[in-house]
Formats: C-alpha cells, sequence, structure tokens
C-alpha cells in the first residue's frame, strides 16, 4: 500500500450522499434499482475503512446530504 502525505490540519474527508436512502439494501435506491446496494457494497466498505483511517489520523470528516 503507498502512503499519501497529508497536513492533517488542513485536510477533511468529505462523504457525499452516503445515507441509507442510497447505498442500504432496504433504501429507496435498492428498491427502485434492484441490486444497486449490492453493488455499491465495495465502494461503501472502501468509504468505510478510509473514514476509519481519517477519524484515527485526526482529519475532519464532512458528512454532506444532498437534498
Amino acid at each position: 500500500m503507498s502512503t499519501l502525505d497529508l497536513d492533517v490540519g488542513r485536510s477533511a474527508l468529505v462523504l457525499l450522499d452516503y445515507q441509507n436512502y442510497n447505498v442500504h439494501p432496504d433504501g429507496y435506491w435498492s428498491k427502485a434499482t434492484p441490486g444497486s446496494a449490492e453493488r455499491a457494497a465495495p465502494a461503501v466498505e472502501r468509504t468505510r475503512r478510509v473514514l476509519e483511517a481519517a477519524r484515527a489520523a485526526g482529519i475532519i470528516v464532512i458528512h454532506v446530504q444532498n437534498a
């Protein structure tokens, strides 16, 4: 795995539209588009790992809900 050198004090992780509505198997899009939650699962897992690393490093996390 490669490393990324960030200025933690000037960095943020921005997560857009990671809501149950969009990515949960019981969410709207999963019902409207069968299989969409399963297709999103690898991206959700990678995002979970990045979020965990950002929090551990003290990076600001911003959650944005587009409504």
